[in-house]
């Protein structure tokens, strides 16, 4: 449980672009002491310019790779014609039987009784393993992740100080991914209304997943994978909802699935569900260059498998 949080604590998570879906860390506790001294200096010295810049230097967002970019350098695979004529949609994703492979012998050396469901997603090339990534599972609760689209269409997040139950609906939303509170994605459903979100998650192509107020709710891999990696690429929520779902991920109490698997050195945005037999998590990695989303869900499997796997599969992303 400790593991993976070094990252964040003494430093603030600062969205610097939204429509990139890139996450960066803010200014450190000595920046933020040293910030006020040079303004105070700027105002008091006469520096007004030298403030302004010094100003700017400081808080100004840094430059990013984002995700939504073309890589500069196209895939082994796609000779020249064909990738310029790729959509940049077409030339991001794209199934890699060599990364599938890889994954396949990693599973096949895991426990046997496990039932596996991965997908794999590089946000650097656009490379894909999907293994068993169509079955579908019971959701747990990566559920509450097929809410947001129904709830922000019935409220915009710009009104989400609005009470919802005991809180408000920015509580809420922060409540069920952070802690995976139960309480909330209910309210969240009656408020968005839950005859609406299964057809509106439908139009939005997450024709695999099922939801309702009963219990039995079913999803897939690669449902959550595509849900994880429109997230992050900002194409399912305003930017406003997003933040707050993403400093939710951040900031996950649940890290014994892919965080601990993935080590100290990783950044991980996750979601996990834990019911009876069943146990997923679903993350946005991001280790030095490396940057991947990747879904993980068993059945008869342990927080410890997933862990195991993750650090595989990590290795494996790793240039």
């Amino acid at each position: 449980m400790k593991r993976n949080t070094k990252l964040i604590r003494g430093r603030d998570i600062r969205y610097y672009n939204y429509q990139s879906g890139t996450v960066a860390r803010g200014r450190s506790r000595l920046l933020t002491v040293l910030l006020p001294m040079v303004l105070v200096f700027s105002a008091l010295g006469g520096g007004g310019y030298f403030g302004y810049k010094q100003f700017h230097f400081l808080t100004s967002p840094r430059p990013v790779l984002q995700s939504n970019e073309t890589p500069s350098e196209k895939p082994a695979s796609l000779d020249e014609q064909d990738s310029e004529n790729l959509s940049p949609q077409a030339f991001r994703l794209r199934e890699d039987e060599k990364l599938s492979n890889e994954i396949k012998k990693k599973i096949d050396g895991m426990p046997k009784s496990v039932t596996w469901a991965v997908s794999v997603r590089d946000l650097n090339t656009g490379r894909m393993a999907n293994i068993n990534s169509d079955r579908k599972m019971e959701s747990a609760s990566l559920y509450k992740l097929f809410l947001l689209p129904a709830l922000e269409k019935k409220i915009n997040a710009d009104n989400w100080k609005s009470r919802l139950g005991k809180g408000t609906i920015n509580d809420c939303v922060i409540a069920m991914i952070k802690v995976s509170d139960n309480e909330c994605p209910r309210s969240v459903g009656e408020y968005a209304g839950w005859k609406n979100v299964n057809p509106l998650n439908a139009s939005l192509g997450f024709t695999h997943t099922n939801i309702s107020d009963k219990s039995g709710n079913t999803t897939t891999a690669r449902d959550v994978a595509e849900m994880m990696y429109r997230l992050q690429n900002s194409q399912i929520l305003s930017d406003k909802a997003r933040r707050a779902v993403f400093d939710a991920l951040y900031a996950q109490k649940f890290r014994n699935g892919i965080p601990k698997g993935c080590g100290q050195e990783c950044l991980v945005a996750n979601k996990t569900g834990d019911i009876d037999n069943v146990k997923h998590d679903a993350a946005i990695v991001t280790h030095d260059s490396a940057r991947y989303v990747v879904v993980i869900m068993t059945e008869n499997g342990s927080w410890q498998n997933i862990a195991d796997l993750a650090e595989q599969i990590d290795n494996i992303m790793l240039p």
